[in-house]
C-alpha cells in the first residue's frame, strides 16, 4: 500500500474483513481436504488484519476498513460511509446493482434466506456454527481472539470437556499450528 500511495497519491483503499470463522467455513467447500486448514486460514486472516491495522495507522484518510457483515446487514449506511470516504455521492440505486447484471443474477439465485435491502443476503453470516469442528473453532478463536474482538466479532462460549481440551492440546493445536 505504501508503494501504491507513493505512485498514486490520490488513491483510496478499501479493505474488507470478514469473521474468520465464517471465512474458514466458506473455504472448506473449495479446499475440503488437508491438514492444518484452520491454522492456515487463521494465519492468513491475522496477517490481513495486521496489514489493515498498519495501513490504517499510516494512511488514516486514505484507507478504510469495512466489515463484510456491516455491508450485508446495514448496506445503505455502510455504502453511504464508503461513498463519503471516496468523495462520491450516494445514490440509492447503487444497492440494486443494476450495473452488474451477471453478479446480480448470481446473487438472486444463491439467496435462499432473508435478503436485506436490495440483493444482499445474510445467509452466509454465522454459518460456522455447527459446520466446523469445535476443535477448529477453538484454534481459530485462540489465535485470532484479540483482533476478532477489536473488529466486533465475539467468540463463542466453548464448552469443551477436559478430554476435548486434552485432544485439542495433543493433536489439534500442534497440527493446526504447524
Amino acid at each position: 500500500v505504501d508503494q501504491l500511495f507513493a505512485a498514486y497519491p490520490e488513491a483510496k483503499v478499501i479493505h474488507m474483513v470478514r469473521d474468520p470463522r465464517d471465512r474458514y467455513e466458506a473455504s472448506l467447500g473449495l479446499w475440503p481436504d488437508g491438514k492444518g486448514r484452520a491454522g492456515g486460514a487463521t494465519a492468513r486472516w491475522n496477517y490481513s488484519v495486521r496489514l489493515a491495522e498498519r495501513h490504517l495507522r499510516r494512511h488514516p484518510r486514505d484507507y478504510l476498513v469495512v466489515r463484510f457483515e456491516d455491508l450485508i446487514r446495514r448496506p445503505e449506511g455502510t455504502l453511504r460511509a464508503v461513498c463519503g470516504f471516496l468523495g462520491e455521492s450516494f445514490v440509492s440505486s447503487m444497492l440494486m446493482m443494476s450495473g452488474a447484471p451477471e453478479r446480480r443474477e448470481r446473487l438472486m439465485n444463491r439467496a435462499s434466506g432473508t435478503l436485506t435491502a436490495g440483493l444482499l443476503s445474510d445467509d452466509f453470516i454465522g454459518r460456522f456454527h455447527n459446520r466446523i469442528s469445535r476443535e477448529e473453532l477453538a484454534f481459530i478463536e485462540l489465535h485470532a481472539q484479540l483482533r476478532m474482538r477489536k473488529l466486533g466479532y465475539e467468540p463463542v462460549a466453548m464448552r469443551l470437556t477436559t478430554r476435548d481440551w486434552a485432544r485439542f492440546a495433543a493433536r489439534t493445536w500442534p497440527s493446526q499450528f504447524a
